[in-house]
């Protein structure tokens, strides 16, 4: 949907291989004590796992999880592997079109965006070219912190581990093969996620009927692409 025009493609073909996929699984699951989705990633159990990035050491982090190499496919969309980037709730700035001091606020948001901020972050990717470049360039050595007594000790820069599994391994630097990846994987982004819950109930709501079977394809795919442009023209 594009909030900016109005348009949506709830009907479009891609949407409802979407809604044929999700109907393909169980309404429920009997799930046992002793169950484990952790061990079940690395049993190789799960058809997908969930990635993603804040941090360049994250690839190295998920190869330690699997014990190899690992393929990122992004999401699958038409024609192309959809990798998205997440602004995050706490993250996301901009200035009211009402401000006062329109300004003023751009100098208080302009600080995010200095060399010394983007290269600080630790738990999100800098959106600036050169502070990601530096962060990599680091990455792939490893630094040492010197101790009281003249020696020096690596330092860590992730732990890695699932709850179940305990600690799997520990990242002191990427090699130059991770930090190429990583390069490919932002340059692949192709959308800004978004999530909102009026439109996200207003989905479920209308494809629970089509689970239940309900209704046909064709007609939930025609009501959801009906509701959602209705809601989309009455809140851009």
């Amino acid at each position: 949907m594009d909030w900016e025009s109005g348009e949506c493609s709830f009907d479009s073909e891609g949407f409802q291989k979407i809604l044929e996929f999700a109907g393909s699984f169980p309404v429920s699951v009997e799930i046992s004590n002793d169950f484990s989705i952790t061990q079940a990633y690395l049993n190789g159990e799960v058809f997908v796992m969930p990635a993603t990035f804040a941090s360049v050491y994250d690839i190295a982090r998920y190869e330690i999880i699997f014990g190899d190499e690992v393929n990122f496919i992004g999401y699958p969309s038409d024609g192309t592997c959809n990798t998205t980037i997440d602004l995050g709730s706490a993250t996301a700035l901009g200035i009211s079109i009402g401000c006062d001091y329109p300004e003023v606020a751009w100098e208080f948001i302009s600080l995010y965006f200095t060399e010394e901020y983007q290269e600080s972050l630790s738990d999100a990717l800098p959106v600036s070219r050169q502070a990601f470049e530096s962060l990599l360039e680091r990455a792939q050595t490893t630094q040492y912190e010197e101790n009281a007594d003249g020696t020096s000790t690596p330092v860590l820069r992730q732990k890695v581990g699932f709850a179940e599994e305990g600690v799997l391994g520990e990242i002191y630097q990427i090699s130059s093969e991770q930090a190429q990846q990583m390069r490919e994987l932002t340059e692949r982004i192709y959308s800004e996620s978004a999530f909102d819950s009026t439109l996200h109930y207003m989905i479920l709501e209308e494809a629970d009927a089509y689970f239940a079977g309900q209704k046909s394809l064709e007609e939930t795919v025609e009501i959801i692409q009906s509701r959602a442009n209705i809601y989309v023209n009455e809140n851009r």
